[in-house]
């Protein structure tokens, strides 16, 4: 592809530009790139149109209540989602260990230590590694329900917390630029 630089250079200013770009494609337009020849090969002109800027402003925000049903949804997906990875992911490396035969070997090594008939039960780790972990699920969530609790009664005290945002205007063209209507 060829790109007039002068307009790329432009669009890369950051200026707004709603002008066309000459792109020369490789292949002719509806034809099998495999049999184009390279005398089919044809510039393409194509709409190019840059986004619009707009204004931005810092904003600061007064954070005093955070809903503690909201926050245990989101937090017992958001552990439901850990565990099911972490579930998925011992599995995997189970399964790599045992067709690699390190499982096997290991055995073999507690055996010469003269442990007594050293067999590892994958199934047995892995379902109480799921059981454990849904049971860490729960007390997590109910652990970050009761922090936002306590944040709420601390913000009561104290009066919150302040947070600096960046707030955009979608609604008008940053001023100095007059916005330029597209021809679609």
């Amino acid at each position: 592809m060829a790109v007039n630089p002068s307009e790329l250079s432009r669009l890369a200013s950051g200026d707004l530009y709603d002008g066309d770009i000459t792109v020369t494609d490789v292949t002719a337009v509806d034809e099998d790139p495999s049999a184009a020849a390279p005398e089919d090969r044809r510039p393409v002109r194509r709409k190019v149109t840059a986004r619009k800027k707009f204004e931005a402003r810092k904003v600061r925000r007064l954070i005093r209540h955070i809903d503690p049903w909201s926050v245990l949804k989101l937090s017992l997906v958001f552990y439901f989602c850990m565990w099911l990875v972490g579930l998925i992911s011992s599995v995997i490396v189970w399964q790599v260990a045992t067709s690699s035969g390190t499982i096997g070997k290991f055995e073999t090594f507690l055996s010469n230590l003269g442990i007594a008939d050293p067999k590892i039960d994958g199934e047995f780790f892995l379902r109480q590694f799921g059981l454990v972990g849904l049971i860490v699920v729960l007390g997590a969530a109910l652990v970050t329900t009761i922090a936002a609790v306590i944040f709420n009664l601390i913000s009561d005290l104290i009066g919150g917390v302040w947070i600096t945002v960046i707030e955009e205007e979608t609604g008008r063209p940053i001023s100095g630029s007059p916005a330029r209507r597209s021809d679609v």
